[in-house]
């Protein structure tokens, strides 16, 4: 099998055709043992579903039968969860430590797959709901105000809850393959989990994304460090997708903050409310304070990665099984062995160098990048706008007769408005104003977290004084003040997607620049050489008429 290899520049990843099985020992220091890249028996690539992996609340994700040698012994075997990929292509590998919380995991999995189902199924069942009312004339049957809102609570927790189960009902949806070893490999034939794990290069291969769940301890663990080697070596412009497993807590925490919000905002009195938003606040900023404390903890663990400080079971079990008593082979070997071929041409020393190196500063920037400005993804910010959203409207439906003027108009604006950009303007001014007080290293979280509630009332005091201005603006019929309103609108949605871009949205939106910018000199080069042609046929045309005369 043949290599390619070239001097290393600027820590540029290479994707190589195929990788040796094994090389020779020389003056450096080399190892016989490596992962192949290539996946020579196709029965290995299997995938399981979302379905398989967020089952009986995460149950899948709560404990690992070890690594190379190692097999289950409770006589439960996971691998019929699995099926072969007969596209030949995994949509998502799952990339992440069984040292780390399973319930924190599991919600932060069901929130990335799940959220954005559950939220539009809100919206649409809101707008229905909406309809129901009007026709049915519920303002005069129901005279609980609060109709909708709690009805739109329990279709979210449904939807979020049951997404996963719903895709499976249907087999004609396009399947979303994922591997998670503890499925894909099979854990109780020695021989085959062997050969399964040793795959797992090959298998990243043909792997579309790399999901990290990460905490604290992922880059302590060595096959994470493995898995993160393998797929940034192979797929140098592969999609990276880092999730600290703390976003399910906060997201859902955020989420109740904001429910309770919106729910003070009706049953109590102006001064009763103010006091109980405070309090809400509190536990909202204690929230975000630790989600920002989450994220610089993953900068400094990049910042300073060493790939031989990464543990593995074998070397922490002294290569004896803790329960059987047998002799396991060393993980370390095979995967400094792996690396040391793909960043160092064999030599181990530079192999993990080079990659200690690759880590610390490009991998560093990107995850820095991701995680700038709001630092949450914007479809689980969703999850808690939609509640504010909802409030508003319920007061759609209030009048019977806004549904025939412009005023039914001008509210569903102002809760499209407050869900999509003011209320996610809003989450991104608090994270920026939070990440501010984090870094003012004299004050503790006790106190940043009242400057951060404090901050938060008035913002919330502003949207609501920006929304009353924004409808009074709509209701009037100055096409100035219209212009004003469509102007200011479009500001705020470009803020919006200034800060919740990721990186692969980031560059896509540079490349359109350019693209335009390319057009654009075309454009004039091509106008500008139509003006010179013309200009050479009027000089050649005045001589011939006056030679004429």
């Amino acid at each position: 099998v043949s290599t390619i290899t070239a001097p290393w520049q600027d820590h540029a990843l290479r994707v190589l055709p195929g990788f040796p099985l094994a090389f020779s020992s020389g003056r450096n220091q080399r190892l016989s043992q490596r992962c192949t890249a290539h996946l020579h028996d196709l029965s290995f690539l299997r995938g399981t579903t979302s379905s398989v992996l967020l089952d009986r609340f995460g149950e899948i994700l709560r404990s690992t039968n070890g690594g190379i040698g190692s097999v289950s012994d409770d006589g439960i075997n996971d691998y019929n969860k699995s099926q072969l990929v007969d596209s030949g292509q995994l949509d998502t590998f799952l990339s992440h430590s069984w040292q780390a919380n399973w319930w924190h995991k599991y919600l932060t999995l069901l929130y990335y797959f799940n959220a954005l189902p559950a939220t539009l199924a809100v919206i649409i069942s809101a707008i229905l709901w909406c309809g129901l009312q009007y026709a049915c004339l519920c303002n005069e049957f129901w005279s609980w105000r609060w109709r909708g809102f709690l009805p739109m609570t329990l279709v979210f927790l449904a939807v979020l809850f049951s997404w996963h189960h719903i895709r499976a009902f249907f087999p004609r949806w396009r399947r979303r393959w994922i591997f998670l070893d503890k499925v894909c490999i099979d854990q109780q034939d020695a021989e085959r989990k062997t050969r399964g794990i040793k795959s797992i290069g090959a298998i990243l291969h043909r792997s579309r994304t790399l999901l990290v769940a990460w905490d604290r301890s992922y880059f302590t663990r060595l096959w994470c460090t493995f898995e993160l080697a393998a797929f940034l070596h192979s797929q140098p412009e592969g999609r990276v997708i880092c999730l600290p497993i703390i976003l399910g807590r906060v997201t859902s925490e955020i989420a109740l903050c904001t429910w309770m919000m919106e729910l003070l905002r009706v049953y109590m009195d102006k001064w009763a409310r103010s006091l109980a938003f405070f309090f809400v606040s509190l536990a909202f900023a204690s929230r975000f304070h630790d989600f920002l404390e989450e994220v610089e903890d993953l900068s400094l663990s990049l910042k300073d990665f060493e790939a031989r400080r990464a543990q593995c079971f074998c070397c922490s079990n002294g290569h004896c099984h803790p329960g059987t008593m047998e002799k396991l082979p060393c993980d370390r070997k095979l995967v400094e062995g792996s690396i040391a071929h793909w960043y160092g041409s064999g030599d181990v020393e530079e192999g993990l160098a080079k990659f200690d190196d690759l880590i610390r500063g490009q991998f560093r920037k990107q995850i820095r990048e991701v995680f700038r400005g709001a630092r949450m993804p914007y479809h689980l910010i969703l999850v808690s706008s939609v509640w504010p959203a909802m409030h508003q409207l319920d007061y759609i439906v209030e009048d019977c007769t806004a549904f025939h003027t412009w005023a039914w108009f001008t509210r569903s604006l102002r809760c499209a408005h407050i869900m999509f950009i003011g209320f996610p303007l809003v989450f991104a001014t608090l994270m920026a104003t939070m990440r501010c007080l984090v870094k003012v290293r004299i004050l503790n979280k006790c106190s940043r977290t009242l400057l951060f509630a404090a901050t938060n009332c008035f913002l919330h005091w502003v949207s609501i004084q920006a929304g009353r201005i924004i409808s009074r603006l709509a209701e009037s019929e100055a096409g100035l003040l219209r212009l004003l309103r469509l102007l200011f609108l479009v500001f705020q949605s470009l803020l919006v997607f200034y800060f919740f871009q990721d990186s692969g949205t980031k560059q896509q939106t540079v490349k359109i620049a350019r693209r335009l910018k390319d057009v654009t000199k075309d454009v004039a080069y091509v106008a500008h050489g139509r003006a010179t042609r013309r200009e050479q046929e009027i000089e050649l045309v005045v001589p011939e008429a006056l030679a004429s005369r």
